[in-house]
């Protein structure tokens, strides 16, 4: 226990007398990132999907309206992230 705190109070302070080394160097390259958005894209169809037939099957015209309503949430959210990011705005209506 002893031998913890000091450490604590060693990193605490900076002062790591421990030397660096890299054990490991990766690169992400642009295909990861392509790989993401599509595991997004069908994450997002299955929960969409799957909010469908679960509330669909328990409150039919109320489960319609939820599925609606979350299907126009999401080119709501796509804007507002494009509207506050650094790029143009994809909808003339929105100034960028």
């Amino acid at each position: 226990m002893d031998e913890a705190r000091d450490l604590a109070i060693v990193l605490r302070a900076g002062a790591f007398a421990g030397a660096g080394e890299d054990l490991e160097q990766r690169t992400v390259g642009p295909s990861l990132g392509q790989d993401s958005i599509n595991k997004g894209f069908v994450a997002c169809l299955v929960g969409i999907i799957g909010h469908h037939d679960l509330y669909g099957s328990l409150l039919p015209l109320s489960g319609l309206i939820a599925t609606l309503a979350l299907l126009l949430n999401i080119p709501l959210i796509l804007a507002a992230t494009w509207r506050y990011s650094r790029r143009p705005s994809p909808f003339p209506a929105l100034p960028a």
